[in-house]
């Protein structure tokens, strides 16, 4: 009865396993066997993470930019008025 149970259970897990690990990815057209590639799956997450705080980076130069060259315009403005109030 136990050593029954137990072929069944062992049959059960391999069947879940081919299906999980070699079937799916069959069909979606990915690798097999997903499960052993963990590693590889986080590194793509951080390597994203990485990416965004980079593009994240590039957007706030780009607005430091911006600001200095408005405060600059905002200043030469400034100038081109006091000196045609003078004359």
């Amino acid at each position: 009865m136990l050593l029954e149970l137990l072929e069944w259970s062992i049959a059960i897990v391999f069947i879940f396993f081919f299906f999980t690990q070699v079937l799916v990815p069959m069909w979606k057209g990915t690798p097999y066997c997903p499960m052993f590639r963990k590693k590889r799956r986080k590194l793509e997450n951080e390597l994203g993470g990485v990416k965004e705080e980079k593009e994240l980076a590039t957007l706030e130069e780009a607005v430091v930019k911006e600001k200095a060259e408005l405060t600059a315009r905002k200043q030469g403005d400034k100038k081109i008025k006091t000196e045609n109030e003078e004359v």
